[in-house]
């Protein structure tokens, strides 16, 4: 399964290869470049969007960004080579950064324990960064920052550059240990042309200083603040705001109440250190960030601890070998396709003769993520931000992006909640829990907005703010009373996607109409790393790949429909240690769909579902040692399989996933659900995947069960079964009436590509399937069961029609197992030969022998050739197992006892009301 968005276009000179970065203003790919004089050499491309060249404040922003960036040159500092226009499209180009984000090391090495499940199966993990590193990283950082807070203008103008956000996720660190500050997108300089009246929220609320929080004009000082909670964080290894929700942690910054910063085991003078880069009020803070970093190197000098640059990157790199791996083969594919294409003359060879720069990842920004919070208590170790759906909605006739962006006014936990740029009293901005609670608690310091068109986007701004007509300046008693009316008469406005610690002061907003004709459109992309709720009184657009990262839970209601983008290829992937809980009901079922309009829909309109786990998987390495899988294509995360059979991914009930299997290269798709390593503690109960352009249902190893499992319509293969899986799925139907070129197959079985006996065997125990397929137009026949490569499945109670062949059989060490089998229509014809011998393997004896139990058109029996409306895949009764066959009972305690039935149906359709056939 490949996962490499490749980009339709080049600009300029650059010939993007691949996306590695989005936001909602602009997109992030890497590029090959090629000079006048034949030298090529990879680097980032940021370009705007297409779509926002008509926005001029956009434009703005964009090149706000440019100026500044084009004009920062410090080895911390990430370098910007050129800012271009291709057409109309301007864009910037960038050093090619390998190595990780800070807020991904600290995640896989910490500065304990390790619990990251990427790591479960090394069986050398990397040591955890030491103290000397962290105090490295941190002091690396701040000459960059002090570097940038010194810049002056050609004449000598200071130009009073302050980042804004400076965070875990913006320091990134190489894996020849480069310590890089980068993403100065919303960044404010003196020469910036787009300035925000009343200094809306940018940055994070985590790392916000006091004075960031309550909207005042901030200098370096603020940066200095989001240096010194960086600090303290590397050296408690947990978050400073751990299990706080972003009310109390707004509320406690603008009262100037932080945590205790003592830490156990932690020396004095370092906790004295953060205290005085911490202080609350401004004055009695390190004055510039070359003072915090002096303070730091004097310990450092007098403890002895210190660590190279050199010892940092490889012990990052030794953590990340299997993503710079997935790195590097992904651009050595992409390399080698465009020499095939002849569209590029440099081999991977050539290129990595090149120092390997490695990516510059903008960190994708979205509405589920603008730095999530912790969820566990303040001993968490430590993890990614604060986390907040972007709430701000379309007003009438003008485009709204939720979906924050590096160089976009809409970034931080809030959002920005900027001047009324059309002159309607209109604001964008997040979190209206936040802002009903401080309107409701009498903050006079920080206030509720109200867009001025029938749609809420609540927000926050400060006292002083021109907020139009619906607030006025002063923030009486009586003006919080009007707005909490207003707030109040719009009852269908949006809520907070997250459910975890909304306050109650949220339910001003209404409690959602999940049939409402007018559902405010929610973007999702990049990292979802704190739980997360999406709710049925709203619609979702999947951009690009939104990842659940480890340790976060996605709660999807009942009725919730997600619509997986076509032009970004949306994808939604469950990682390892993260988990699905999508809990629909047979009367409102969860649906994945195309984002399509109704008649223009078609199979690969998007990506699909992956779930990533820890259970057991047979890959071995070149000694036989077990090793993780890896989803290739993907750069960020893609490891799974690991030790535990119990492993849980979630729960998928009553869900439906349409239209998937986005095609990224010819022959090359994704599944409609792909489930890599998945353990038997995560639920499959009532899941439909139709109308896709691969196989619908995936399984890479694990040993998760599932019930009720319908594929209508795949482009390939109803139910692929490889590395290991071992699970047990009951009631299972495969409905095919799409003739094609090579046939597919409704279950397709193999144990590893190599077809060796590794262990554990892949083998699925399958009971009541009905499996109704569509002859090939080629050659290459359609089959019910293709079995392979030393695998050994079970089946049971199978009612099958319309194929080509019934099964077939390959390979010396393949085992088959197989009792009770209802033949119908043509497939049940002795003479048509519906199966044949092959590789010394008589299929039509082994079926015909008595313990196989197969019977021919049994009455009562449905029509697999009849698939128009009004068909149905029960039969008129039950179709009884020969007297002799095992039960379900007799399987074991996952089957259900009662369905000793052929086929997947006894007398009750389970697929009423949920389930859609056809396209």
């Amino acid at each position: 399964m490949h996962d490499v968005a490749r980009p339709p276009v080049s600009l300029g000179r650059h010939r993007l290869l691949f996306a590695i970065g989005h936001g909602g203003m602009s997109d992030v790919y890497l590029a090959l470049v090629n000079s006048a004089a034949g030298v090529n050499k990879l680097l980032v491309v940021k370009k705007l969007r297409a779509s926002l060249l008509d926005e001029p404040e956009a434009l703005s922003m964009f090149m706000d960004e440019a100026r500044l960036a084009a004009r920062l040159h410090h080895p911390n500092v990430v370098q910007t080579f050129e800012v271009g226009r291709e057409g109309p499209i301007p864009y910037l180009t960038m050093e090619f950064l390998d190595g990780q984000p800070l807020h991904r090391v600290l995640r896989r090495l910490g500065v304990g324990e390790r619990t990251d499940p990427a790591l479960a199966s090394v069986s050398e993990p990397p040591d955890p960064l030491t103290l000397g590193m962290r105090l490295r990283v941190i002091t690396e950082m701040l000459e960059g920052l002090h570097y940038a807070h010194e810049l002056r203008d050609y004449d000598g103008t200071p130009m009073q550059v302050v980042h804004r956000d400076v965070s875990p996720q913006n320091l990134f660190i190489t894996y020849d240990g480069q310590i890089k500050l980068v993403d100065f997108g919303i960044a404010k300089a003196a020469d910036s042309v787009t300035h925000t009246q009343g200094g809306g929220l940018k940055g994070k609320l985590a790392y916000m200083s006091p004075q960031q929080a309550e909207g005042q004009a901030v200098d370096r000082r603020a940066d200095v603040f989001a240096a010194g909670v960086m600090l303290w964080e590397m050296l408690s290894g947990r978050r400073l705001w751990a299990g706080r929700g972003q009310v109390p942690i707004a509320r406690r910054l603008v009262d100037h109440d932080l945590p205790n910063l003592d830490v156990e085991g932690v020396p004095r003078a370092l906790i004295e250190i953060c205290a005085k880069a911490m202080a609350p009020a401004v004055h009695e803070r390190y004055a510039t960030a070359e003072q915090f970093q002096l303070e730091l190197e004097a310990f450092m000098d007098e403890t002895g601890l210190d660590a190279s640059i050199r010892s940092i990157g490889k012990r990052v790199a030794q953590a990340f070998a299997a993503e710079r791996r997935g790195m590097r083969h992904n651009i050595d594919s992409e390399l080698l396709r465009l020499v095939g294409d002849g569209e590029a003359s440099v081999s991977p060879v050539q290129l990595w003769h090149e120092p390997y720069r490695g990516e510059q990842t903008e960190r994708t920004l979205g509405s589920n993520e603008v730095e999530p919070a912790d969820p566990d208590e303040e001993t968490a170790n430590i993890g990614p931000a604060e986390h907040v759906e972007m709430l701000a909605l379309p007003k009438p006739g003008r485009r709204f992006d939720p979906e924050p962006d590096a160089g976009s006014s809409m970034g931080g936990t809030f959002g920005t909640l900027d001047e009324d740029r059309s002159g309607d009293g209109t604001y964008t901005g997040t979190n209206p829990g936040l802002a009903a609670e401080l309107v409701a608690k009498g903050q006079r310091r920080m206030i509720v907005a109200v867009v001025a068109t029938g749609l809420l986007a609540s927000g926050l701004s400060v006292l002083g703010s021109r907020l139009g007509p619906a607030v006025e300046e002063g923030g009486e008693e009586g003006d919080e009373e009007a707005q909490t009316e207003r707030v109040d008469e719009r009852k269908h406005a949006a809520r907070e996607v997250q459910d975890v610690g909304a306050p109650p002061e949220a339910a001003l907003l209404g409690a959602g109409d999940c049939d409402r004709d007018d559902k405010p459109v929610v973007e999702l992309s990049g990292e979802i790393d704190e739980d997360a709720t999406l709710r049925c009184d709203r619609d979702y657009l999947l951009r690009f790949h939104t990842r659940v990262a480890s340790g976060a839970t996605l709660t999807i209601e009942p009725g919730t429909i997600i619509r997986g983008d076509r032009d970004t290829k949306g994808t939604l992937i469950v990682e390892p240690g993260a988990r699905l809980i999508a809990r629909g009901t047979q009367d409102a079922p969860i649906v994945f769909t195309s984002s399509q309009p109704l008649g223009a829909r078609a199979p690969g309109d998007w990506g699909g579902v992956v779930l990533l786990g820890n259970a057991p998987i047979n890959l071995r390495d070149a000694r036989g040692e077990a090793i993780r899988g890896r989803v290739e294509g993907l750069t960020v995360g893609g490891s799974y399989g690991g030790d535990d059979i119990d492993d849980d991914s979630g729960e998928l009930r009553y869900v439906r996933i349409e239209y998937p299997g986005v095609e990224l290269a010819p022959s090359n798709e994704l599944n409609g659900l792909t489930l890599a390593g998945v353990g038997r503690g995560t639920i499959l109960d009532h899941v439909q995947v139709r109308a896709t352009t691969d196989d619908c249902f995936e399984f890479f190893g694990g040993t998760v069960d599932g019930r009720y499992l319908v594929c209508d319509e795949p482009g390939d293969d109803g139910f692929d079964f490889d590395y290991g899986y071992q699970g047990r799925l009951q009631h299972l139907v495969v409905r095919d009436a799409r003739p094609k070129a090579a046939g597919s197959h409704a279950f397709e079985v193999d144990n590893d590509p190599n077809g060796t006996s590794a262990e554990p065997r892949t083998r699925p125990e399958l009971w009541n399937a009905t499996l109704c397929g569509a002859s090939s137009t080629k050659p290459k026949p359609s089959r019910a069961i293709l079995v392979r490569r030393a695998a050994t499945p079970v089946f049971h109670a199978l009612v099958v029609g319309g194929f080509d062949r019934v099964i077939e059989v390959r390979d010396e060490h393949t085992r088959v197992e197989l009792e009770g089998l209802a033949l119908l229509g043509a497939t049940s014809s002795t003479g048509a030969a519906p199966t044949e011998p092959s590789e010394g393997f008589d299929e039509l004896a082994w079926l015909a022998a008595p313990e196989r139990g197969v019977v021919r058109n049994p009455s009562g029996a449905p029509d697999c050739a009849t698939f128009g409306a009004g068909a149905t895949m029960v039969p008129a009764a039950p179709l009884a197992l020969a007297t002799s066959a095992t039960s379900p009972a007799e399987a074991g305690s996952f089957f259900e006892a009662e369905s000793a039935w052929l086929g997947a149906f006894g007398s009750e359709d389970w697929t009423a009301g949920w389930v859609v056939w056809g396209k």
